[in-house]
């Protein structure tokens, strides 16, 4: 990806024989306060939004699948963004200087085009991943977690790989003017422009044009299919309606993500393109283009913030991580006692005592006494683990009854009246 964006200033050779510092204006105080507020603002929200992503994730097993694992990816991605693009990319804007060294001129630079290539090639084997899952479902089988690393690998391979040419052009200089003033300037030395137009269009071609294509096609074969699908739903069985459901829900998500990405990423593609044909300097003033170049590039570090928010708003799985991750309790309906008022609970540890069967028999947290069949009870093995909170359940041991049956009573965390062959 074309990196002018982070390149504090650009060095032209002059025919005139005394060369003086030109100067450059960053504009009124209120602008520049405005720059500083909306990069401090996205960074942190990129920052604090996919660190809370990726530990959702980590802590919550239903969330254990190749959809959420290419997410974890994509939060991976947007915490370099923050990390080291966004905060260098304004110090060098405000500048007028890159005064991080050529380690950091290049490395920042060519980062920055593997995480937004990285995105896009990541959203693109999300595409094919539910596009084959839901398209051909017999043909497909569940993406393991291993055949997910390979995958994410060699997305990050060809990431760095496309930026290869980027890499290898970018060049660090400490230039003099002749009255004296230094500048430091990082910049892309290509051998000619003819060379880095056409980088910028293959780019914009193959790493942002055809992928949307691609997505667009994938998901569109999914609506079709999902939303348009034949059949008396009546007759169909709840376990199925509800498994429609939550498949339409995360294309829903993924769209949104999908959409967010391109709006942001557009206006940045639309004016490299146009920038490599159209440089009449006498079109467009030096400090509008300043201006536009900012917009655009803050615009696509802005959807590095927006991610972890879609997550939020589309998926309850998220939601719920997010609630649980800031809050004392483990979840609402496990710390509710039989009055229906909330009790303090210690993680680990039921409300009667520890996990050994010492309790501590109390008409107010006795919960009620059920009946489970052989089958049940022998899945439970005297300890489960709360599916909404992942904490333990324990249960005193059975007490045998007639016809088989046996009769355990709960002294965990659940409601009066869960159905214990569902936990």
């Amino acid at each position: 990806m074309n990196s002018s964006n982070i390149t504090s200033s650009t060095h032209t050779n002059s025919t005139e024989d005394f060369n003086p510092y030109p100067g450059y204006s960053n504009g009124p105080l209120a602008i520049v306060i405005t720059k500083i507020t909306l990069i401090t603002l996205s960074s942190l929200a990129t920052l604090v939004g996919n660190v809370i992503i990726i530990i959702i994730v980590l802590r919550n097993k239903k969330l254990w699948n190749s959809t959420n694992y290419y997410i974890v990816n994509l939060a991976i991605s947007d915490l370099f963004v923050a990390t080291f693009v966004e905060w260098t990319y304004l110090v060098g804007h405000l500048m007028h200087s890159w005064p991080f060294g050529h380690f950091m001129c290049v490395f920042c630079n060519t980062l920055q085009g593997v995480t937004v290539i990285c995105s896009i090639l990541t959203l693109t084997v999300i595409a094919g991943d539910r596009f084959f899952a839901i398209i051909f479902p017999l043909m497909w089988r569940e993406t393991k977690a291993r055949t997910c690393v390979v995958a994410i690998l060699v997305v990050w391979a060809a990431s760095f790989s496309i930026n290869l040419p980027l890499f290898l052009v970018m060049d660090y200089e400490e230039f003099v003017w002749d009255d004296g003033v230094s500048q430091n300037i990082c910049w892309e030395h290509w051998p000619s422009g003819e060379w880095q137009r056409r980088y910028s269009v293959a780019l914009f071609i193959f790493t942002y044009i055809l992928p949307l294509v691609i997505m667009i096609f994938a998901y569109g074969s999914i609506g079709r299919k999902l939303w348009t699908k034949k059949g008396p739903s009546a007759k169909r069985k709840d376990s199925s309606n509800a498994k429609e459901k939550a498949k339409r829900k995360v294309i829903k998500m993924l769209l949104v993500v999908v959409s967010v990405f391109a709006f942001c990423w557009l206006p940045y593609q639309v004016y490299v393109v146009v920038h490599e044909f159209l440089q009449d300097e006498n079109k467009l003033s030096s400090a509008a283009r300043k201006q536009i170049v900012f917009f655009c590039i803050w615009l696509g570090y802005a959807n590095s913030a927006m991610n972890p928010i879609i997550y939020c708003g589309f998926n309850e799985n998220y939601r719920k991580g997010f609630a649980e991750l800031f809050s004392n309790k483990c979840c609402p309906s496990c710390l509710r006692s039989d009055n229906g008022h909330m009790r303090p609970h210690t993680r680990g540890q039921s409300s009667f005592g520890n996990q050994t069967g010492t309790t501590k028999e109390t008409p107010r947290n006795i919960l009620k006494m059920r009946t489970v069949e052989p089958e049940a009870n022998a899945s439970l093995n005297g300890v489960n683990r709360c599916d909404q909170c992942d904490d333990h359940l324990d249960f005193k041991p059975g007490l045998i009854g007639e016809n088989g049956k046996v009769n355990n009573l709960i002294v965990g965390l659940h409601d009066p009246g869960v159905d214990v062959s569902s936990v």
